[in-house]
Parts: structure tokens; C-alpha cells; sequence
């Protein structure tokens, strides 16, 4: 079984300052996980 990535708010915070550093003081705040579709 394929276990869920452990994606935090940290990780998403870094990641868009090094690719979108114009919205990097943006806030970034958690969702509800719906899942994941493998077929689309």
C-alpha cells in the first residue's frame, strides 16, 4: 500500500518562495485532505 506524503505547511511555504517569490508572504494554511485520484 502506498502511504500519504507527508506534506506540511513548511514544506509548501518554502517551496513557494523559491518558485513564486512574489507571493511568498502570502498566507499558506492547511485544507482538508478529499483523497486522491489515481486515473485523472
Amino acid at each position: 500500500m502506498v502511504s500519504k506524503p507527508n506534506i506540511d505547511i513548511t514544506l509548501v511555504s518554502r517551496l513557494i518562495a523559491t518558485q513564486f517569490p512574489k507571493w511568498k508572504d502570502l498566507p499558506v494554511r492547511p485544507v482538508a485532505s478529499g483523497g486522491w485520484d489515481n486515473r485523472t
